[in-house]
């Protein structure tokens, strides 16, 4: 009777019994998501808003949810009060102290509304300094630090060996593995000296791309040995040096992977490395050795989005060896919310079937909370107000502002330099309004410290719509010297009848001025201009952050300031090129080197 009481209350009590399991095994799924809330639009309404101050929606979204961190975008730090406070309200919102991450990786990725502006990586790759990239990154950190602001997702520790690269240029610091290793290794150790979470990417390499991966699948088509010897260098001697986490990228590696998933629209795809067990656990889990955290590129990203759902993507990334899910679904409203616990029900009901081992999923939970805990990751019930006065002092300070200039000044490099003439009335060509803005700055700015003698200038802008005939008019008899800001995007730029390309080649052609040209975005495009009198690269621009498909920050970096006053003053250029520049012709980048970058 005893038996059979026991065998009546198993079945009364099994379905409580499952709930509960349901629940410990949601709550490890959802611990493995790291979600963004960039813009929110609230219940019944329809404006979608900058999520940059916390409502009631997002506060119960976090609080009834596992999540083991968020990620912040530049519409979400705005200004440093604001950010403190924002910041603040996530963590009380959290049952648990989160990883709050960013993309601070300086230059032209560079989250932060305000604060300091570093040059980026090719800038300190052009410097040569490790102690440089060591202060850059140990600042950065610092500025975060004080933000509430715990997991910068940087450096980009990619070798930028493919001129034709569309979304990493600027953000490596050279084609050369070697050069990268020796950069990079110090800016992640000035981060981490600082308790901040420093994140390599984008594993197994991004550099020799042609495709960029928000809008589409990538391929690196190597072997195993020349990987070894190339992109898996900086990776190999981060992960010796101690790096807490890696990003990987959904880039595919044809003579590694052989697999294939159907995607939505019955398309065989090999699997890329975000994907594939081959890779993260094959080669970065067992031939490189690394024990840290890995964490996804964002999941929400075309090359994976255009061909899996959601559910399946996480799925996949969990099984390959991934530790944390970035973004797998933009969570902007409770529409999107609801959408991922419905992709978080699956993937329960995946591991009670089998299809997800618990056991890997209780891995990167425990990689997760061994980070946390080895970088101090917990609650800081510190007064708000007390946070903003400590954050007030230390962003953008003068301390942090010196090193801005100084490093950006000394990663000028000049290809060509007849020597500059006295400047009476000069002419600055630029792109657009914010570029307007910061030669206006650095010109003010010299004659006000005394740097240079006064001189009348004017500013024009040009586009894909300037008649070059008139801009050529305007310019000639009225000008002794003429500065054009060269904008290099991509290959397709240096098409002689595409704007980027045929404004500096009629200004070229000016008669009776001087003439300089300033490289302000990827830097081959100099190559075609050797005809200016002046022929100089800054690394960086004001502009569009090429991460971001809806603009992202728009404050202007310290690049083009650093380039005027370099080449105004008279001073001696010390950068040295950190990539090959090869030929152009006809508007193509060549196989064949022109300027070789220094030793």
């Amino acid at each position: 009777m005893k038996k059979v009481f026991k065998i009546l209350l198993f079945f009364i009590f099994l379905p409580f019994l499952s709930l509960a399991n349901d629940k410990e095994i949601r709550d490890k799924i959802e611990y493995l998501i790291m979600p963004d809330f960039r813009y929110w639009t609230m219940e019944g309404q329809t404006e979608r808003k900058d999520f940059d101050k916390m409502n009631e929606e997002v506060k119960e979204v976090i609080s009834n949810h596992n999540f083991n961190g968020v990620i912040l975008f530049a519409q979400n730090v705005k200004t440093t009060d604001q950010t403190v406070r924002l910041v603040d309200e996530l963590q009380k919102a959290s049952k648990i102290p989160m990883l709050i991450s960013i993309d601070q990786e300086g230059g032209i990725v560079t989250r932060l509304g305000t604060g300091t502006n570093f040059p980026g990586n090719m800038a300190i790759g052009a410097t040569r300094s490790k102690d440089y990239s060591n202060k850059v990154g140990a600042l950065i950190a610092k500025e975060l630090k004080s933000l509430g602001i715990n997991t910068n997702l940087a450096p980009v520790i990619d070798v930028n060996n493919n001129a034709k690269n569309p979304v990493i240029g600027l953000r490596s610091f050279s084609s050369n593995p070697k050069l990268v290793s020796e950069l990079s290794i110090p800016m992640i150790k000035g981060m981490q000296d600082q308790g901040i979470i420093a994140v390599g990417k984008h594993f197994p390499g991004h550099g020799d791309t042609a495709i960029d991966t928000h809008l589409g699948m990538a391929s690196v088509d190597k072997d195993y040995n020349t990987l070894y010897n190339t992109e898996l260098v900086p990776f190999k001697e981060a992960i010796n040096n101690g790096l807490d986490m890696i990003m990987t990228a959904h880039v595919q590696l044809p003579q590694i992977e052989k697999d294939y998933f159907v995607a939505q629209n019955g398309e065989k795809i090999l699997y890329p490395a975000t994907l594939s067990d081959d890779i993260i656990t094959g080669i970065l889990r067992n031939k490189l050795g690394f024990n840290g955290v890995v964490i996804t590129d964002a999941l929400g990203m075309k090359a994976i989005s255009d061909n899996l759902g959601p559910t399946e993507a996480m799925k996949l990334s969990i099984n390959a060896g991934v530790d944390i899910l970035l973004m797998p679904i933009g969570l902007h409203s409770l529409k999107d919310v609801k959408a991922l616990d419905e992709s978080i029900d699956k993937l329960v009901e995946a591991v009670k079937k089998g299809e997800i081992s618990i056991d890997r999923v209780n891995e990167s939970i425990a990689r997760i909370n061994k980070l946390k805990q080895d970088r101090g990751i917990v609650k800081d019930n510190t007064d708000v107000n007390v946070k903003l006065q400590n954050a007030l002092n230390v962003i953008g300070s003068k301390e942090n502002r010196n090193l801005e200039r100084q490093v950006s000044k000394d990663a000028i490099t000049v290809i060509k330099d007849s020597g500059l003439k006295n400047i009476n009335k000069a002419l600055f060509i630029v792109g657009d309004d914010n570029q307007e803005a910061v030669t206006r700055f650095a010109i003010n700015r010299l004659f006000s410290e005394g740097k240079v003698p006064f001189f009348s200038y004017s500013i024009l802008k040009y586009n894909d719509k300037t008649d070059v005939d008139v801009l050529k008019l305007i310019a000639e008899n009225k000008y002794d010297t003429i500065f054009v800001y060269g904008m290099m995007a991509n290959e397709s730029s240096l098409n002689p009848e595409v704007y980027r390309t045929k404004v500096p080649n009629v200004i070229s052609q000016v008669q009776g001025a001087q003439k300089i040209y300033v490289s302000i975005n990827k830097p081959y495009d100099v190559v075609a201009h050797l005809n200016y009198d002046i022929v100089a690269i800054s690394y960086g621009f004001k502009g569009m952050d090429p991460t971001e498909l809806d603009g992202g920050n728009k404050a202007f970096g310290p690049n083009i300031p650093a380039a005027l006053e370099l080449i105004l003053t008279k001073e001696k250029a010390k950068g040295k090129l950190p990539v090959d520049l090869p030929y152009i012709k006809d508007g193509k980048l060549t196989e064949e080197i022109q300027f070789r970058m220094e030793k």
